[in-house]
């Protein structure tokens, strides 16, 4: 009746700090973990690994394979449905609905309303401040990033590397197909033109127009706005030397 153990084939009680093994049933109302195949009900602080269902009213795990329910801080791993009121996380097939601080990575949809990250396959919203990943489209209205395959607008401090086009009114950088717009101090690489208002670099394939102080390295022109005294124009293989616009060629 104290401190024992048992080994024997079948069944073990004992009511104070022990361990049971048995094949099918355990029961200890105070501090011991269960490990049979079936079904175990602790009302303090212990773990359960059976395989249907799980109740534990304090704090502990569940592992099970069909449903899950803890009223304060645990986690669930279920294969269907999740609800959590406070701090946890859910990782159902399904659906999830976190009123706090958590995160949800189900197949469908997410919502979200304080501080917490979507990867849902269709749509998102965060009205403060988080992260999209989702396939077709973006909206975030602080300090947050978007990938997503067709457009992009970002009204602060962000990056777009989506495939068509690119409107940043601040401090970012553009690597878009097509075009590049950038009223600050950034760079563009893209393949066609390039238009930059302060100190940048251009290396696209045809032209160059910087109002500042760059360089250009593109294969057909080149004009520099300020402090120059001698402007240079390659035609053919000849290099022509303009000063106080008397040309003179070079070689």
């Amino acid at each position: 009746m104290y401190n024992c153990q048992s080994y024997d084939g079948m069944s073990y009680v004992d009511m104070y700090n022990c361990q049971s093994y048995d094949g099918m049933s355990y029961v200890d109302m105070y501090n011991c973990q269960s490990y049979d195949g079936m079904s175990y009900v602790d009302m303090y602080n212990c773990q359960s690994y059976d395989g249907m269902s799980y109740v534990d009213m304090y704090n502990c795990q569940s592992y099970d394979g069909m449903s899950y329910v803890d009223m304060y801080n645990c986690q669930s791993y279920d294969g269907m449905s999740y609800v959590d009121m406070y701090n946890c996380q859910s990782y159902d097939g399904m659906s999830y609905v976190d009123m706090y601080n958590c995160q949800s990575y189900d197949g469908m949809s997410y919502v979200d309303m304080y501080n917490c990250q979507s990867y849902d396959g269709m749509s998102y919203v965060d009205m403060y401040n988080c992260q999209s990943y989702d396939g077709m489209s973006y909206v975030d209205m602080y300090n947050c990033q978007s990938y997503d395959g067709m457009s992009y607008v970002d009204m602060y401090n962000c990056q777009s590397y989506d495939g068509m086009s690119y409107v940043d009114m601040y401090n970012c950088q553009s690597y878009d197909g097509m075009s590049y717009v950038d009223m600050y101090n950034c760079q563009s690489y893209d393949g066609m033109s390039y238009v930059d208002m302060y100190n940048c670099q251009s290396y696209d394939g045809m032209s160059y127009v910087d109002m500042y102080n760059c360089q250009s390295y593109d294969g057909m022109s080149y004009v520099e706005e300020l402090s120059r005294t001698n402007v240079f124009l390659r035609i053919n293989s000849s290099l022509f030397c303009f000063t106080n616009s008397f040309p003179s060629a070079i070689f």
